[in-house]
């Protein structure tokens, strides 16, 4: 294979134009800053890195020839579809998100992910289909740059808990969400929202799917914990609630007051004066590990997990407290307050070791750009 382009596509306005190839706007969007970085060693090599919009107009335009393009997609892309038409390569297939948010790809995964050279993706994904698995890599979702890892604060001057997460509840389907006459019209206006974004075709996009969306147990660790005045919130969107079911209301107004939730500048900072963070995924799927634990060991905090149910296949077991071997938040509080300071110290430790092994040097940005470099030169040797 003979290229000298690559061009990361993804149905993300805020990312074409090659702004996303901008390391002070990737910065904005988790997961993204790796995307500058790659260029960066790509043009070493002499290959140019864009974006899909732009080698699309260019090949159009007869500028550039498709068959000289290799294709970074990420997620599904209607792009990547015209490029490949035309005679691009389908190098890498990205997936960064969870089936709560894009349940139409989870859908077409069996018949979007066979076209490329290498998956990049969840694990639980490639259940869905059995193609060559010396070319499916598990996501090693990138956070961080190796000099934004915090100074470790003594433990004595650090706050108990703190969550940073801002007001979302994505998913309509929920044994709580259907109390009343107002839950259900606001059911149908999101579903419409849905279809008429093309998120999600039918009732079937939220069946299915071997997950569970844990929004709901979020907020019941907010208000168990607020209410008992050990957590700290910050996040978005926290002024209304009108987004939550009317049970969820009722039990988190009273306590908004206390909480306090504020915007959250430098999360690493914010979360480094704490003992522990809550740090829950939007969905329990196999292999769905995002930021939100790197983060935790970036800052030296401890994380209090709940997400991928294989989360220990990916994550060192001694580095973070899984919410799943308790079995009601007053067990794990019982626990918390249990552990010393040695003990805290050394969970920390353990998970700043994970950052500088070598597997964990992929959830670095510079590390996960290097991975998927060498990808694309294996393609382009032809290993």
């Amino acid at each position: 294979m003979m290229i000298s382009r690559v061009a990361i596509s993804a149905e993300i306005v805020q990312f074409r134009n090659e702004r996303v190839l901008d390391a002070d706007w990737a910065r904005k969007f988790p997961g993204a800053l790796w995307m500058p970085v790659f260029a960066e060693k790509m043009s070493q090599r002499g290959i140019k890195v864009t974006t899909g919009d732009v080698a699309l107009s260019h090949v159009k335009q007869g500028y550039w020839t498709a068959s000289d393009i290799g294709v970074i997609q990420h997620l599904d892309d209607s792009q990547t579809e015209e490029l490949i038409k035309l005679g691009a390569h389908p190098l890498i297939l990205t997936a960064f998100e969870s089936p709560l948010y894009v349940p139409q790809f989870y859908k077409n995964v069996k018949l979007i992910a066979p076209k490329f050279n290498h998956r990049i993706m969840f694990s639980g994904l490639f259940e869905f289909f059995k193609p060559d698995s010396s070319k499916n890599h598990f996501v090693r979702f990138p956070a961080y740059n190796n000099n934004d890892i915090h100074a470790i604060v003594p433990w004595k001057d650090r706050g108990f808990m703190v969550m940073i997460v801002g007001n979302k509840y994505e998913l309509p389907f929920s044994k709580y969400y259907l109390k009343n006459l107002q839950d259900i019209l606001r059911l149908t206006k999101r579903f419409a929202s849905l279809i008429i974004k093309g998120k999600i075709t039918s009732l079937f996009d939220f069946k299915n799917f071997s997950y569970k969306q844990l929004q709901d147990i979020r907020l019941s660790a907010i208000i168990f914990f607020g209410s008992k005045n050990l957590l700290k919130l910050y996040g978005k969107s926290w002024g209304t609630l009108s987004n939550l079911p009317i049970a969820y209301q009722k039990k988190l107004i009273p306590l908004l007051e206390n909480l306090n939730p504020e915007p959250c500048q430098d999360k690493h900072e914010i979360s480094s004066h704490y003992k522990y963070a809550l740090c829950f995924e939007n969905a329990s799927f196999p292999g769905y590990v995002t930021e939100k634990v790197i983060d935790c060991f970036v800052a030296g905090v401890i994380p209090i997990y709940n997400g991928a149910p294989n989360i220990e296949d990916f994550i060192p077991a001694n580095s973070f407290i899984n919410v799943r071997n308790y079995k009601s938040w007053e067990a794990l509080l019982e626990k918390l307050n249990s552990i010393t300071e040695s003990e805290a110290m050394q969970m920390i430790d353990n998970g700043r070791l994970f950052l500088g092994s070598e597997t964990g040097q992929l959830h670095s940005y510079n590390g996960f750009a290097s991975f998927v470099e060498k990808l694309v030169i294996q393609e382009l040797k032809g290993t």
